[in-house]
């Protein structure tokens, strides 16, 4: 609904615009995961929001903010809905990196995403994919803008990417191999 979505731009972000900020953390909400709605824009709408956002910021201060301050997003953790499992969640998380499955990328440079699909809570009154242990996503978001924000080369803040997929003779299987520098190891409890 554009009404609502004004009333929320005007009474929330639009107030701030004079004020110079060094970033942000978006925690998307789930509405765009119902399939047919606003769902397959969402890849063209997400990355035009945030350049939006940041030449609002940077014309509202007069320049103080900057043009590409880092903006930082969770990205979509888990329901119990099958039907929004098959088709909106899969399908919201792959837009939000504006079709490129990982951040910063062309679209969206100098951002950074805190990965929240392995974080539902089934047990929570505010349904499963609204966790109330906010920690995880705090540190995650905290790894990826120490690297993306404040330049820090020396921090694992992705999750592995394959580097070679291919399938087994008999077809019913495939093989995964992962490139080991993005993955965190915890001397404790394994991979991370």
């Amino acid at each position: 609904d554009a009404k609502a979505d004004s009333v929320l731009w005007n009474s929330m972000v639009f107030p701030l615009l004079n004020i110079t900020i060094k970033g942000v953390v978006w925690y998307q909400g789930e509405s765009n995961t119902i399939p047919g709605i606003k769902q397959d824009s969402y890849s063209c709408t997400f990355p035009a929001m945030i350049a939006d956002w940041r030449d609002k910021f940077y014309n509202g201060t007069g320049g103080a903010t900057d043009k590409l301050f880092p903006f930082g997003f969770v990205q979509i953790s888990t329901n119990n809905d099958t039907a929004w499992i098959v088709d909106g969640y899969p399908a919201i998380r792959w837009h939000q990196t504006a079709d490129y499955g990982y951040v910063p990328n062309e679209k969206m440079p100098n951002v950074f995403m805190a990965v929240a699909m392995d974080l539902p809570d089934p047990t929570s009154p505010y349904g499963p994919v609204h966790p109330r242990y906010k920690q995880d996503v705090g540190y995650r978001l905290a790894l990826a803008a120490k690297a993306i924000a404040y330049n820090d080369t020396n921090v694992k803040y992705t999750g592995p990417f394959p580097s070679n997929i291919t399938v087994v003779l008999s077809g019913d299987a495939i093989n995964v191999i992962y490139d080991s520098k993005h993955i965190r190891v915890n001397q404790d409890s394994g991979f991370e």
